[in-house]
């Protein structure tokens, strides 16, 4: 679309206020296109492939705050306030000439201070057991580890049926692993393929028993590669997958 408007491409945050107040319409849409490409023999039906990506938010970085931060943050300020007030305290005993900073720029500097670590006090205190993250811009957005480094952002996730690789569902969590996505988008694909069996890849990073089990219960055959977690393999050694049990010979 950008390419046929000539790169004339609306602002982020319209096009972020446009999906905000029409995701109604929007599904339906979408669920137009799906009943369309079933019309048209474009979905295999059989089997999927379902993957993640992390996707920036708008939100910074330093717009985004957990507790070990935040802590950080207000003992900063505490050794920044004690060095204003120290500063403010000899302010009278220097002669006007050798003055840094006046009397009057000092007490500024300590009420922006102290206002800014109130904020990051509140910000600490909104804090629960469930959101470990607090995002200014983006309150939905958390930060994730993302190829060697971190973005705050969402983890979107797209699931592509193997025949002309058309997207038949589509998901985006906070969550910054995929250890609970498999069934639930292998099962939400099922429904949107409108099929009694489906069978679905993904990659180690999904491989958990419950979520493997739960697709099962779903007449959802999943191929998930075992993590190998063994000290061992890491350090190139025979690591506890490379043997097998000899039953008759009980070793």
């Amino acid at each position: 679309m950008i390419w046929l408007t000539g790169k004339q491409a609306p602002d982020h945050k319209t096009i972020a206020d446009f999906r905000k107040d029409n995701a109604q319409p929007l599904h339906a849409v979408h669920r137009q296109f799906r009943l369309l490409c079933h019309k048209l023999g474009l979905f295999g039906a059989q089997l999927v492939g379902l993957d993640g990506t992390k996707v920036s938010a708008v939100n910074s970085k330093d717009a985004n705050f957990n507790e070990t931060k935040l802590r950080e943050l207000i003992q900063r300020a505490d050794a920044q306030l004690a060095e204003y007030l120290k500063a403010l305290d000899a302010a009278d005993a220097v002669a006007p000439e050798e003055r840094r900073l006046s009397r009057a720029e000092l007490a500024a500097k300590i009420a922006a201070l102290q206002e800014k670590q109130d904020w990051h006090a509140e910000l600490l205190g909104q804090l629960a057991a469930e959101q470990k993250q607090i995002s200014v811009s983006d309150p939905d957005a958390r930060r994730m580890r993302a190829g060697g480094g971190s973005v705050v952002g969402y983890n979107a996730q797209a699931v592509v049926d193997h025949q002309h690789k058309l997207i038949v569902a589509e998901d985006v969590t906070n969550e910054e692993t995929d250890l609970r996505q498999l069934s639930g988008m292998a099962k939400q694909a099922k429904a949107n393929l409108g099929v009694d069996q489906l069978e679905v890849v993904a990659d180690t990073g999904y491989c958990t028993t419950a979520e493997v089990v739960q697709c099962q219960a779903d007449g959802i055959t999943a191929y998930v590669p075992k993590a190998d977690t063994s000290a061992n393999t890491r350090q190139g050694l025979f690591g506890k997958s490379r043997f097998t049990y000899d039953a008759p010979k009980d070793v």
